[in-house]
């Protein structure tokens, strides 16, 4: 019972922070003129702007069904695709983009009763996405730095980098998992768990394969995410080079991770 209303207090604290910064966003937009812009776009870039979307989707749901598969998960294919399309819409609401990952990774655990394996190919999912962020980030930028030339930005991509390679090393490698976990020793089962996370895993270093795959996949998903953007900003009347695109939607999409 204790438990239960720490949990409820918890998420009521998560969700009142949410609630304020949202306001206080709103109250910083000017709806008029949105309202002025959205009226005058053009439909036609837009009707293409959401096709693009719903292709990009389609690609990181295989994505997640090619790493569940090299994680050895038996899925169903409607299940899979059902709980990527729920998660997709609950983070649009929860505080991160990740709190969709947890509302699919909790449903496609039902289905298949391997939690920890399901789990596994979402951090993996995760993981693959942003080294793919990064690689995008880093070669737009060296290509586009005639177009924008600020330092800060190459501090972020930097910093996503170093990142990026902490959490591999830090995932893949089991002594520096085993002493990164020795905090949560007052938590066995949490603890059990997260080392079960970590031989799951694990798992994909022998699949070179389906790694390339991801990899791609999420590489061709970041470029045709960027150039998503420049359709609605085409829609909406904006003459704006898309290597800014492709250089600002990868730190947009690492900011949205985060809470």
């Amino acid at each position: 019972m204790k438990e239960q209303v720490k949990n409820f207090f918890s998420f009521l604290m998560r969700f009142g922070l949410s609630a304020l910064l949202l306001g206080w966003l709103f109250t910083k937009i000017d709806f008029k003129h949105i309202w002025e812009a959205v009226k005058t776009a053009d439909m036609q870039y837009l009707f293409w702007a959401g096709v693009v979307y719903f292709l990009l989707n389609f690609a990181i749901w295989v994505r997640w069904m090619i790493l569940m598969k090299a994680l050895g998960l038996k899925f169903k294919r409607f299940s899979s695709l059902r709980w990527f399309l729920i998660g997709l819409f609950c983070s649009l609401f929860l505080p991160t983009s990740v709190g969709g990952d947890v509302v699919k990774g909790l449903g496609m655990a039902k289905e298949t009763s391997y939690k920890t394996k399901v789990f596994a190919s979402i951090v993996l999912d995760r993981l693959v996405g942003f080294v793919a962020i990064v690689m995008i980030a880093f070669l737009a930028f060296w290509g586009g730095r005639h177009i924008v030339n600020d330092s800060s930005i190459m501090i972020s991509i930097v910093g996503m980098t170093l990142l990026s390679t902490v959490l591999g090393v830090v995932l893949f490698s089991h002594r520096v998992f085993s002493w990164a976990t020795k905090v949560f020793g007052r938590w066995p089962k949490l603890k059990e768990s997260l080392m079960n996370l970590h031989y799951d895993v694990v798992l994909l270093k022998g699949k070179q394969q389906e790694a390339l795959w991801s990899l791609g996949i999420s590489i061709a998903a970041q470029v045709v995410l960027a150039f998503d953007f420049y359709l609605i900003a085409k829609g909406l009347h904006q003459d704006i080079n898309v290597f800014y695109f492709i250089i600002f939607s990868p730190l947009v999409c690492v900011a949205t991770s985060l809470p």
